[in-house]
């Protein structure tokens, strides 16, 4: 892009508080807390970093405290803020509105679902039980919610169970590793927990978690979600741009079943964004799923592009991160290196210079 094209730098309020639909995990080393992201870009722009660094404007970008968007003339792009509003930015002039602050969720909320990860529960290997993959470790919206699991080699039948203090308990047994939830309705507000054993004895609760049950969401909760996603839905985005913007509305909701379902299906369809799959890897670790996770990131970094090279290099150090809680030192050493040469490339000292003391602090351990 031509450096005389006609830009106007916005300067945007950017303020901390997107942690609620990207909690502490997703930041990486010198990174402050996310304040919005990107989800449409027309025409021409490009961001300037607060650490002093240009990047290009991609859909799905995460913005900070401090960026600054530069956007052609006759341009235009749209956020999606930490209060999910939905400001258009344009290069023409006129006043400019940034993202608004939203107020900071605590870490754990009065149930279970926000909670930190047992690092025991993180590394165990879950290849040969039928491990819950959906929903679990969070809110439902649906009052008969749709179950998947791992299937297990060799196992021909599952029986589902699915209990709770409101509702009586509920059994079927299936062939396949799914089934939809067809027992009484699951009540708003109320907390249940569903397992699965196989014909040949292995249990979902062999899992080495803990709290992987799910709450339905409480009636206001459901008026405010339906508030927040009829502007999303309206807007003529494509469709990475609506499946991030759909999955952070869901995120902020704790509803990370349905944020997850969102992004597989933008995979599924083919051609997603490296900022889908880096998403769908952040949600996979949050509820406790590495061995979905690390395909996904890996699968994150290998789509990066000169486009998305900050996103490839930001899913390479959360992976070197998940290697590490899972024990895995070695692993965290080559993804780190791999990040190191990306950030280099993007002249970001910063992050180069923490990431080059995370180095030799592994390498010391190892």
């Amino acid at each position: 892009m031509s450096n005389s094209l006609p830009f106007r730098l916005l300067g945007l309020t950017l303020v901390a508080g997107f942690q609620a639909i990207y909690p502490p995990a997703a930041r990486a080393l010198t990174q402050p807390p996310p304040s919005g992201q990107i989800l449409q870009v027309q025409g021409e722009a490009k961001l300037l970093r607060n650490q002093g660094f240009e990047v290009p404007v991609t859909v799905g970008m995460i913005l900070y405290p401090g960026d600054r968007l530069q956007i052609q003339v006759g341009s235009q792009v749209r956020l999606q803020c930490a209060d999910l509003s939905l400001p258009l930015l344009s290069g023409r002039p006129q006043p400019v509105g940034g993202c608004l602050a939203s107020k900071p969720k605590p870490r754990c909320s009065p149930g279970v679902l926000r909670c930190p990860r047992r690092i025991e529960g993180i590394a165990q290997n879950l290849s040969d039980i039928p491990f819950l993959i959906s929903p679990r470790k969070t809110a439902i919206f649906s009052d008969r919610p749709h179950l998947r699991w791992h299937p297990v080699p060799g196992a021909t039948t599952y029986t589902v169970r699915l209990q709770g203090a409101d509702i009586p308990d509920w059994q079927t047994t299936v062939t396949s590793p799914e089934v939809t939830y067809d027992g009484a309705p699951l009540q708003p507000g109320s907390y249940y927990l569903w397992s699965v054993e196989t014909d040949t004895g292995k249990f979902s609760r062999s899992e080495e978690s803990s709290n992987l049950g799910i709450q339905r969401l409480d009636r206001a909760s459901q008026q405010r979600l339906q508030q927040v996603l009829q502007p999303l839905q309206a807007l003529p985005l494509d469709a990475d741009g609506l499946a991030l913007g759909l999955a952070a509305v869901y995120r902020q909701f704790e509803l990370y079943a349905d944020a997850i379902a969102v992004l597989e299906q933008r995979v599924a369809q083919g051609n997603a964004a490296t900022a889908v799959y880096h998403l769908l890897a952040e949600l996979y670790r949050q509820v406790e799923l590495a061995i979905l996770a690390v395909p996904t990131y890996q699968q994150a970094i290998a789509r990066g592009t000169p486009q998305d090279r900050e996103t490839a290099v930001v899913a390479g150090i959360q992976l070197a991160e998940l290697y590490e809680e899972m024990g895995d030192v070695n692993g965290a050493i080559a993804t780190l290196h791999q990040a190191l040469q990306q950030t280099e490339t993007l002249q970001d000292q910063a992050r180069s210079r923490d990431l080059t003391e995370k180095l030799q602090q592994l390498k010391t351990r190892n």
